[in-house]
């Protein structure tokens, strides 16, 4: 297919268009539901209010891509390249993104709960301000100077992550898996908050919330909890 190829609002259901060049493609609107787009080339691609539920974006390259207000619930990203992608709004509910590249990403208003991004690169600085990250994975990853301000983390899993320089200023972090996690760095962190997280002897606290008495290169680990 022709660069440049023109689908606005096609039903494209369960269609497979895996290794397919579709850069600059206009998909606004396109139904997409279940298809088969693995390692589909569609930088800069518009595909806004598209209909992506459940299709295979598997090491995709959705570079620059327009997906605002498209419906990617339960769509698999493994893999995908979505630097400098509008994902303004865009529906991403229990999507799989590990190991995904959303760095330089528009994730304002972005629908995440539920998703998977173990391994996902969200690159320095990330803003994550108020979004509903709901029982996200996000196992290991690693958030330096990200700004995570007023965002929803309610049983969210950050367990092993390491947050470096990360703002957590009015983050709802009730019931989120903090076990191993390195927060020496972090920002704005209450006490308030990390008592209503799960932690363990492996938690790094900021200095400012070490045990009273304690000391430490390394800081104490935190004091269990649930």
């Amino acid at each position: 297919m022709r660069n440049g190829s023109a689908f606005g609002s096609a039903n494209l259901w369960d269609a497979d268009l895996s290794n397919t060049d579709l850069h600059n493609a206009d998909l606004h609107g396109a139904n997409l539901h279940h298809a088969d787009l693995h390692e589909v080339k569609l930088p800069d691609a518009d595909l806004q209010a598209a209909d992506l539920q459940r299709a295979d974006l598997q090491a995709a390259d959705l570079e620059r891509a327009d997906l605002r207000r498209a419906d990617l619930e339960g769509a698999h990203l493994r893999h995908a390249i979505l630097y400098d992608a509008d994902l303004r709004h865009t529906k991403l509910y229990d999507a799989d993104l590990r190991r995904a590249i959303l760095d330089n990403a528009d994730l304002h208003g972005t629908h995440l709960a539920g998703a998977d991004l173990r391994g996902a690169d969200l690159g320095a600085g990330a803003d994550l301000r108020h979004l509903v990250l709901v029982r996200v994975d996000l196992r290991g990853v690693g958030l330096y100077k990200a700004d995570l301000r007023g965002a929803d983390l309610w049983r969210a899993d950050l367990s092993g992550a390491y947050m470096r320089s990360t703002d957590l200023r009015g983050a709802n972090l009730r019931g989120a898996n903090l076990r191993g996690a390195n927060l020496r760095n972090v920002k704005y962190l209450t006490r308030q908050q990390l008592d209503s997280a799960h932690v363990d002897g492996k938690t790094r606290l900021p200095a400012s919330l070490w045990p009273s008495g304690s000391a430490g290169a390394d800081g104490p680990p935190a004091p269990r909890s649930g």
